[in-house]
C-alpha cells in the first residue's frame, strides 16, 4: 500500500499489544500487525481507499502498523525532503 506523503497529517509512537488479527479493517481504521503488535500510528487528511487480503475495499483515515525501528519509520514518515532528492551527509 502506498500512501501520498501530502495525506499524511501525523505519524506517532503508540505501542498496541491486543492486534485481533494481521490485518483487519474497523471503524475507518486499517491495522496491520506482528505477533499481535502495532506500534506505529498514521493519521491521514482524507481517507484512502485499501484492498484487503481477500480483495474487498475499505475507506480508512488511519493506518496502524508494527515497525521493527518505529524511530526510525517516524523519521521517515515526518521528513519533508522530497522522495527524488539524494539523502547527503
Amino acid at each position: 500500500m502506498r500512501v501520498p506523503r501530502e495525506l499524511i497529517s501525523s505519524a506517532r509512537l503508540s505501542r498496541n499489544y491486543n492486534e485481533k488479527s494481521m490485518v483487519s479493517v474497523a471503524d475507518g481504521r486499517l491495522a496491520v500487525a506482528v505477533s499481535s503488535q502495532t506500534n506505529v500510528v498514521v493519521e491521514l487528511a482524507v481517507p484512502v481507499t485499501v484492498v484487503r487480503p481477500l480483495g474487498r475495499r475499505a475507506e480508512v483515515s488511519v493506518i496502524r502498523f508494527f515497525a521493527d525501528e518505529p524511530g526510525a519509520a517516524l523519521n521517515a514518515l515526518r521528513s519533508t525532503r522530497p522522495e527524488n532528492e539524494p539523502v547527503t551527509g
